[in-house]
């Protein structure tokens, strides 16, 4: 077994899984793990009349907003929910409440999916088989697969609200800890899949080769003159 690249390749999916499923259980369990947030540099009267707090983060299972304070709250409104985002500026020049739709959220979906492809590519990759090794390595590169969507999700839900919320720099939006997780998830699982890949294919070749040992040269008899006599 080639251990060298077996054991960090097992370390690496490890971690990986560890990050996603973190990022899969979001807020408002882990009220830190979110998505994106919407940050207003409005008053804080202002935005208290807007029914708003200072800073709305939108996870995979629901909203928190936190005030200016130490004060927040968190709604666990399910998959594809329906959450206020804050205020936008209409085209008469008013200002009007900007609900995120259940369309933009339905997606994030992928992460519990690309963590439990995850889960079984960690799983694979304890086995010492060479033949569990090669469905490991398919099965990293085919959770990195689910994870670049996932990601491609978060990136699309974050250009959208950038786009909506775009108010001469009153509102911010960014990415939150849970899409930067999902980011170092996607290298983690390229780079451990790489490794499992080619653990398999050292192990592989040590197999192969212990069935055929080259260091053993049999030397044949006719080349012996005294035998010919």
């Amino acid at each position: 077994m080639a251990r060298p690249l077996w054991i960090p390749g097992v370390a690496i999916l490890v971690i990986a899984l560890f990050l996603s499923a973190i990022v899969s259980v979001s807020l408002p369990l882990f009220s830190a793990m979110d998505i994106v947030r919407v940050t207003a540099e409005g008053s804080p009267t202002s935005d208290a009349q807007n029914g708003l707090g200072k800073q709305n983060r939108f996870g995979i299972w629901g909203v928190c907003s936190f005030t200016h304070g130490d004060d927040s709250e968190c709604k666990r409104l399910g998959l594809g929910y329906e959450g206020v985002v804050g205020t936008i500026r209409l085209d008469d020049g008013s200002r009007d409440l900007f609900t995120l739709r259940s369309s933009w959220t339905r997606g994030l979906v992928m992460h519990p999916i690309a963590t439990a492809a995850i889960g079984v590519a960690t799983g694979l990759s304890f086995s010492s088989n060479v033949a569990h090794l090669l469905l490991a390595s398919f099965a990293t590169f085919f959770a990195a697969l689910m994870t670049l969507i996932a990601f491609a999700i978060d990136i699309a839900l974050l250009a959208y609200l950038n786009h909506k919320m775009d108010d001469d720099g009153v509102i911010e939006v960014s990415g939150g800890p849970g899409f930067w997780l999902t980011f170092t998830t996607l290298i983690l699982l390229l780079v451990g899949g790489c490794t499992v890949c080619f653990g398999h294919k050292k192990a592989s070749g040590r197999d192969t080769n212990a069935g055929f040992p080259m260091n053993v040269v049999r030397k044949l008899p006719f080349m012996k003159k005294d035998e010919w006599a």
